[in-house]
């Protein structure tokens, strides 16, 4: 993308850990905030790295929430017929034990129509939020490499 990696440090370290996460930014006025306060710190390749940044972790979190969609699916499957509030407690202790054991199990594989709906999720996401077309561009070019480096770094680490 060619965004200078001093720059992209430090916005990534500007998104993550400091004030925006207080912005709420998964909504449009929060991420509209981050976006302006990344440009007045950083120019137009700021707002580039922050608008990037923000399009790989709206994708990690579709990931993420795929996988814990399909572990809560197996375990609900595993618990049919047990009467309902003994159902709930234990489906609270196992969720929340493979929750904690996933980067130990066979890491998580999406299938084509998971990754292809996380694909239309990510451009309705991008569009409501103006993102350049640079950068959707850019995303969707590679795509199929930001999905395999997530799933990497989701397997070397918790969800």
């Amino acid at each position: 993308m060619g965004i200078n990696q001093h720059i992209a440090r430090a916005i990534n370290i500007f998104v993550d850990a400091g004030e925006i996460h207080d912005w709420e930014r998964n909504k449009l006025h929060g991420y509209k905030m981050g976006a302006l306060k990344a440009y007045q710190l950083y120019g137009e390749e700021g707002l580039r790295a922050y608008h990037l940044h923000q399009a790989l972790d709206y994708i990690k979190e579709r990931i993420s929430g795929f996988s814990r969609q399909s572990i809560f699916g197996e375990i609900s499957k595993n618990l049919a017929g047990i009467p309902r509030v003994k159902r709930k407690v234990l489906m609270k202790v196992m969720l929340k034990r493979a929750y904690r054991d996933m980067p130990k199990n066979k890491p998580f594989r999406l299938n084509q129509s998971v990754i292809d709906q996380i694909r239309r999720d990510f451009i309705r996401w991008a569009v409501y939020r103006d993102l350049p077309e640079g950068i959707i561009n850019f995303v969707l070019y590679h795509f199929g490499e930001i999905i395999r480096d997530i799933l990497l770094e989701i397997k070397g680490s918790n969800i």
